[in-house]
């Protein structure tokens, strides 16, 4: 090919992609974005028995969405064990204008000693205060929180940390009853909070999570599912697995489990020495070589995202199935599935 055809080859296949580019970025610009019509707020006078509001508070609490009012049921009945009690301690994570936060108190955190602590970056994306208007006229997301606390009497009660979870759940020294974590919706995120809120959970207590079965038209890693069936995953000696639907709803458990072990229903087996214990009284439990390999098997098939080990339908043909059961107590082996 000459240099002058070589030349002329090369401003048309320029112009031409410049063309093409410069058509494309034409064609996918988006249309200005239209401005939402003001939202109404609903005006929520909360019945609760504490003291007179004080002067200059707001007298109502004022709420524009009911993202909650579905998952109470579910809450009512994991957290009714501790409705009452006195110096119970709640965190939130994520929360928005305070609706769940203060059924909390409504239904929960009943006793004048319990107290709460909320986290919220109160990000300027989320912050829609143009469309509403509280008792106060407009304001911004984060102040329209805290007039919410005040005006349900609350505000002596509750902390207010506002920042990133993942910095401001590495400042925290004190240990929660229950949690809720309700921000950043991928996976990563969640994942981090579930960390380091575990870490701040009571033995006994209760972690909720928001939205586990949201977004599933999405990639894995930018919804909530993964994170949580991940963290169950790695944490399972230590997680009872109360209700996962919407919301998942775990507990943390006392694990007599320590260090390369695997809970197998109520025995524990220990894969450094292959041994079957019983926690109640720490003692061996005699198993075959067969047996041995048997519990290796249906631990290794536990699933993902669950807490415990059951029993796959496959391996309760087993040649050695029938003599476990007859060693073991059966209603102390994993569930059958």
């Amino acid at each position: 090919m000459t240099f002058k055809r070589l030349v002329a080859l090369s401003l048309f296949l320029f112009s031409t992609l410049g063309a093409y580019f410069v058509g494309t970025l034409e064609n996918t610009s988006a249309a200005p974005a239209e401005t939402p019509a003001p939202i109404e707020l609903e005006a929520w006078k909360p019945e609760f028995s504490y003291p007179p509001l004080k002067e200059g508070q707001a007298d109502t609490v004022t709420l524009s969405t009911d993202w909650f009012g579905r998952r109470a049921t579910h809450w009512a009945a994991h957290l009714a064990h501790l409705k009452g009690k006195p110096d119970l301690r709640y965190l939130e994570v994520g929360v928005y204008e305070g609706r769940s936060f203060l059924w909390a108190f409504e239904n929960i955190l009943t006793h004048r000693s319990s107290t709460a602590t909320a986290i919220d970056l109160f990000p300027v994306e989320d912050d829609d205060s143009e469309g509403y208007a509280g008792p106060k006229g407009k304001v911004s997301l984060e102040q329209r929180f805290l007039d919410n606390v005040a005006a349900a009497g609350l505000s002596d009660r509750v902390t207010t940390l506002k920042g990133y979870s993942n910095v401001v759940l590495r400042g925290l020294n004190e240990k929660f009853d229950f949690i809720y974590i309700d921000a950043s919706h991928q996976a990563h995120d969640v994942l981090r909070d579930a960390v380091l809120s575990w870490d701040l959970l009571k033995p006994g207590g209760i972690l909720i999570f928001d939205d586990y079965a949201l977004d599933r038209h999405l990639p894995t890693e930018l919804r909530p599912e993964m994170a949580i069936d991940a963290f169950v995953s790695s944490f399972r000696k230590e997680v009872k697995i109360l209700h996962r639907g919407h919301m998942a709803i775990l507990q943390r458990k006392q694990s007599p489990c320590h260090w390369k072990c695997s809970g197998f229903g109520e025995y524990i087996f220990h894969w450094m020495d292959g041994e079957l214990y019983d926690p109640v009284n720490e003692a061996k439990v005699p198993i075959s070589a067969g047996e041995k390999r048997l519990v290796q098997a249906i631990l290794r098939s536990t699933e993902w995202g669950e807490a415990e080990a059951s029993i796959p339908a496959p391996m309760q043909k087993h040649p050695d199935f029938e003599p476990m059961l007859a060693r073991l107590t059966p209603a102390r082996l994993p569930p059958l599935r």
